[in-house]
Formats: structure tokens, C-alpha cells, sequence
């Protein structure tokens, strides 16, 4: 009985003595893990919304740039300008009087007061 007490008390100041640094360091990496793998994702979900932002962006400029030239914006909504209305077709009645001249220019003059 007496080697069955040395050898249970032996048992148990070995298993007394027996660090927990594995046990602890294990943690210590688990949590440095799980703490980088949390800083990753976060900066991996903020440059999608850098990259999504940045073409939505583009993306309503571009709206923006286009859609004066389609709807025409104007402030004013002026009615739209009216139709001209066709020519009528007059029909000129032929003159048969000789116009004169009204002007008689002199060197012509000259020569027909020579021929007279």
C-alpha cells in the first residue's frame, strides 16, 4: 500500500509540474490568427468598396454628362417654334408697257444725241 501511495503521490507532482505552455501558446496563436485574418477581411471589404465606389462613380458622370445632350434641359420650356406656312402661288400678270430707264448715263447719252 505504501509503493501504491509513493507512486500515486509521484503521479501527481509530475502531472502538477507539467507546463501549460503549449496549451497557452496554441491559444496565443489562435488569437493572433483569428486577429489577422479580421485586419485581412477588413481591409479586403474596404477595397471593394474603394473599386465600387470609384466605378459608380464613373458611372453617374457619365450619366450626368449624357443626359443634358438627350433630355435637353430648358429652363425656360419655350413652346416649339410654329410651322411656316407654304408659298402661295401668285400668278403675275404680264406688263406690257416698256419700262424706261430712269438714269440716262451720260457717255450713252452722247451717242444717241450724235445719232439723232
Amino acid at each position: 500500500m505504501n509503493e501504491l501511495y509513493s507512486i500515486l503521490i509521484f503521479g501527481v507532482i509530475i502531472s502538477a509540474c507539467t507546463d501549460d505552455r503549449d496549451a497557452i501558446a496554441q491559444q496565443i496563436i489562435a488569437s493572433r490568427i483569428q486577429e489577422r485574418l479580421q485586419t485581412y477581411i477588413s481591409i479586403e471589404v474596404e477595397k471593394c468598396w474603394q473599386e465600387m465606389h470609384t466605378e459608380a462613380s464613373l458611372t453617374a458622370d457619365s450619366l450626368i454628362r449624357l443626359d443634358p445632350i438627350l433630355v435637353k434641359l430648358d429652363s425656360l420650356q419655350r413652346p416649339p417654334k410654329p410651322v411656316k406656312p407654304n408659298m402661295p402661288a401668285f400668278q403675275r400678270k404680264k406688263d406690257s408697257i416698256e419700262i424706261a430707264p430712269l438714269l440716262i448715263d451720260p457717255q450713252e447719252g452722247s451717242e444717241e444725241v450724235e445719232r439723232k
